[in-house]
């Protein structure tokens, strides 16, 4: 038999839902013969929880996925800001791709320059 402090504890849900639910009908008829109440202390036989629980799976079902689409949102969230992060470093490497291409060409420019005045002047040189 559980309380319905521990029943709460299970569900993940507040003691005052389950008093207010159990205070309704159809629940309240329901759990006729399936509650004691012991040293003022209300406990459900099984039969008893199963109904509680029963009477709120509907909401335990809704919270589950309002929980999952914010875990997913999260996640969605955490990965574009791990794409943001990945497309600044890779626009960083573009633009130091971009200066050594060009510190290349001026090389490679000075070399052909040195080329050609050694060329055009190696007769001087021998």
């Amino acid at each position: 038999m559980k309380t319905v402090a521990q029943l709460a504890e299970k569900m993940k849900i507040s003691k005052q839902a389950i008093h207010k639910k159990i205070k309704q009908e159809p629940l309240k008829s329901s759990l006729q013969g399936f509650t004691r109440t012991i040293k003022s202390t209300l406990y459900f036989e099984i039969d008893g929880e199963k109904l509680v629980k029963s009477a709120f799976a509907e909401y335990l079902k809704r919270r589950n996925k309002q929980a999952k689409k914010i875990k997913a949102d999260e996640q969605i969230a955490n990965l574009q800001r791990e794409i943001n992060k990945l497309q600044a470093d890779n626009n960083e490497l573009r633009r130091k791709c971009d200066e050594l291409r060009k510190i290349a060409e001026n090389i490679k420019s000075e070399y052909d320059k040195m080329g050609d005045f050694l060329e055009a002047n190696k007769h001087k040189l021998l």
